[in-house]
């Protein structure tokens, strides 16, 4: 999302400023994959689907236990 500064943010629309390009989790993602991907994208959170794409959750990176 790119951050616009040249309009009034109260006539922004969500289109306008959101993620449309979103890395996704299923529910079978083994924790350690999840948790490689989020720390290499540097993803706080990563929507957890199912096979349809449907959200099921949240998966937040302070969700994860630390080894």
């Amino acid at each position: 999302a790119m951050h616009r500064t040249d309009i009034p943010v109260s006539t922004l629309r969500l289109a306008e400023i959101m993620t449309d390009d979103v890395m996704v989790a299923y529910p079978d993602t083994p924790v350690t994959e999840a948790a490689a991907v989020m720390r290499g994208l540097q993803l706080r959170r990563m929507p957890v689907v199912d096979d349809a794409l449907r959200p099921l959750g949240l998966l937040e990176l302070s969700d994860i236990p630390l080894d």
